[in-house]
């Protein structure tokens, strides 16, 4: 398990920390999710969603997000997740940690929103919700609400950015004169174009002189991450290089990208770029070009 992650029992444990003081030890659990994306999410065998105790929503897709971009899921600007952090009572020196009802499909762009917000405790819950049910841990019915604003500050780090279009155009190939490596988290099928997108008006195909590196192959049976030996020869594969440099990644919408992007963290690879937008954003453009087949990552 990656040093970003946390198990179930060690969150089980962190919560049943009881202190003399007023001040809490205990995380910050938040839960998010993402709708739309059902063929991607296991069957929990839950009539009704159930949660881990004390989670907290963070909704990325409707409230901390760009309400006036027309893409979806956008990165919000710092003092918007600033004030709406602050919503949920979280403050600057909590200890969080994400989890989502699909193993890891979402939490980790929960998790790189933070990172980019300069928000270094973080963790993600390996095999997230069905993990915990799996273990018959302790759930709740309903979530919890804040009580109390938090005093979170949005302090941007330069290693975690979501960047744009034209960021990718402008500097995805050439980095100082160097090869760099955009990985694309999406299936081969989709990076080839064997297999059409399903979101209407896009083409199909990937960002020139991008590589494929699969979400779910970095990942094992219960969606957390691979051990570490094999996420280091998965990314050294795919970049060719064994220098642990700048990354940029993408997917179908900036979400799976940031899977990605935490193992990398992992790995020591700095400073990491997500594409917010991704390719629903370049292939929506019928001016920017793209490439069909497979890459050497594959």
């Amino acid at each position: 398990m990656i040093t970003s992650e946390i198990s179930a029992s060690d969150l089980l444990a962190a919560l049943s920390v009881k202190t003399k003081t007023t001040e809490t030890t205990t995380p910050k659990v938040l839960f998010t999710t993402m709708s739309g994306a059902t063929l991607a999410k296991p069957d929990t065998n839950a009539e009704k969603l159930v949660y881990v105790p004390q989670s907290l929503l963070f909704d990325f897709q409707k409230v901390i997000c760009d309400q006036d971009a027309k893409l979806a899921n956008m990165m919000p600007t710092s003092s918007f997740f600033e004030r709406k952090v602050r919503e949920l009572g979280i403050n600057q020196g909590d200890s969080l940690v994400i989890y989502d009802d699909f193993g890891n499909f979402c939490a980790s762009r929960v998790w790189f929103m933070f990172k980019a917000m300069g928000h270094d405790n973080v963790k993600v819950l390996s095999g997230g919700l069905p993990q915990w049910l799996a273990m018959n841990f302790p759930v709740q019915a309903n979530l919890t609400s804040a009580s109390v604003m938090g005093d979170f500050i949005a302090k941007p780090d330069k290693n975690y950015q979501f960047v744009d279009c034209e960021f990718i155009a402008s500097n995805v190939f050439t980095n100082n004169g160097e090869k760099f490596t955009l990985l694309d988290a999406r299936s081969s099928q989709r990076f080839s174009a064997q297999e059409a997108e399903v979101r209407p008006n896009l083409r199909s195909g990937h960002i020139p002189n991008s590589v494929n590196v699969y979400y779910k192959d970095i990942q094992n049976e219960i969606s957390s991450f691979a051990d570490f030996d094999y996420l280091r020869e998965a990314f050294q594969r795919a970049t060719g290089k064994l220098d642990l440099g700048a990354l940029a990644f993408s997917c179908g919408s900036g979400v799976t990208a940031c899977i990605l992007a935490q193992a990398a963290d992992a790995l020591g690879y700095r400073p990491l770029y997500v594409y917010d937008g991704s390719w629903s954003d370049w292939g929506a453009r019928s001016e920017l070009p793209l490439e069909t087949g497979h890459s050497r990552g594959d």
